[in-house]
C-alpha cells in the first residue's frame, strides 16, 4: 500500500482530533525520503499521543509505534508487519507467476503475562488457485508460542467470483456464517437468499459451528427501491425460539432527494 496512504491516515486522524476540538496538531514531520512519518497530539499543552510510522521503499508499512500520553522511545510498544512480494512471471506458460504484493503477517507487541509476542499470519490458499491468485486472505492464524496460550486458527473465509466474501469461520470453526447453500436450523435456507437480487446484503447468520448449530446472532436488511436502506433487525436468540423483548430494531426514512431524515 502506497506510504501516502499511512501520510493521509496520519494526518486525518490529527485532523479529525482537532475538529473535534479536543485536541491541536502540534508537529507533523516526514523523513526526506518518505520512509517515516511522525505526528505529535496536545491538548491544553498536554501530550496526547505521539505516533509514529514507518514504510518500507516501496511504500508498504512495516512498523508503527503510538506513545500515549508519552513521546516515543526504545520501550514504546511496536506493531509490525511483513510483506509477500513476487513480480509477474515471464515465462511462456500464462498464469506460471502471477505477481502480488500483499501482506504476510503482523506481529503485535508482547503483552506482559504472555512470553513471547503475537504473530498473526495471512494465508492465501494454495499456489496458483484462485485466493493465491487474486491475492484474497484464506485464513487467519496465530502463533503465541506460549503453551499456555494456543489460539491457532484466527479465521477462515470463502468467496464467490473474484472477490465477494460468501462465508466465514472463526475458532477453528467454532463460529460461522455462510451466504452459501447453508441449512438453517430454524427451517429453509439462507443460502443465496442472504443477498438481494441486487446483490446487497439482507441477512448475515452467525451461529456455532458444531452441535445444535444455533444462531448466535442474526442481523437482517430491508432497502428501498432506491437502494436506501430503510430497516435493520437484529435478533440476538437463536432463530426458532425468538423472545421479542430479544430484537432490537431500526426504522429509517429518506427525503425526496434521498437524505437520511429519520
Amino acid at each position: 500500500m502506497p506510504r501516502r496512504f499511512w501520510r493521509m491516515w496520519l494526518a486525518l486522524v490529527g485532523c479529525l482530533l482537532v475538529a473535534a476540538g479536543v485536541a491541536s496538531l502540534a508537529q507533523a514531520a516526514d523523513r526526506l525520503d518518505g520512509t517515516i512519518s511522525t505526528a505529535l497530539v496536545v491538548r491544553g499543552g498536554t501530550l496526547v499521543t505521539d505516533t509514529k510510522l514507518e514504510c518500507d521503499a516501496r511504500g508498504h508499512l512495516i512498523s508503527d509505534w503510538q506513545g500515549l500520553g508519552s513521546l516515543i522511545s526504545t520501550s514504546t510498544p511496536r506493531t509490525q508487519y511483513a510483506w509477500d512480494v513476487q513480480f509477474t512471471s515471464t515465462a511462456a506458460t500464462p498464469g506460471s507467476a502471477v505477481g502480488h504484493s500483499r501482506l504476510a503477517s503482523m506481529t503485535y507487541p508482547k503483552p506482559s503475562p504472555i512470553d513471547a509476542a503475537r504473530v498473526v499470519t495471512m494465508g492465501y490458499g494454495t499456489a496458483g488457485l484462485a485466493d493465491d491468485v487474486y491475492s484474497r486472505i484464506a485464513s487467519m492464524t496465530t502463533t503465541p508460542t506460549a503453551t499456555a496460550f494456543p489460539l491457532g486458527k484466527v479465521a477462515n473465509f470463502t468467496y464467490s467470483g473474484n472477490d465477494r466474501r460468501i462465508g466465514l469461520s472463526f475458532a477453528d470453526g467454532k463460529i460461522v456464517q455462510d451466504f452459501g447453500l447453508d441449512a438453517d436450523p430454524a427451517g429453509g435456507t439462507i443460502g443465496i437468499a442472504a443477498y438481494d437480487s441486487f446483490g446487497r446484503v439482507r441477512d448475515i447468520n452467525y451461529r456455532q459451528g458444531t452441535g445444535s448449530l444455533a444462531t448466535l446472532t442474526r442481523i437482517q436488511y430491508g432497502f428501498d427501491t432506491s437502494g436506501n436502506r430503510t430497516s435493520a433487525k437484529r435478533t440476538p436468540r437463536p432463530t426458532g425460539v425468538v423472545d421479542l423483548s430479544t430484537q432490537q430494531a431500526q426504522a429509517n426514512a429518506y427525503d425526496p432527494l434521498q437524505r437520511l431524515i429519520q
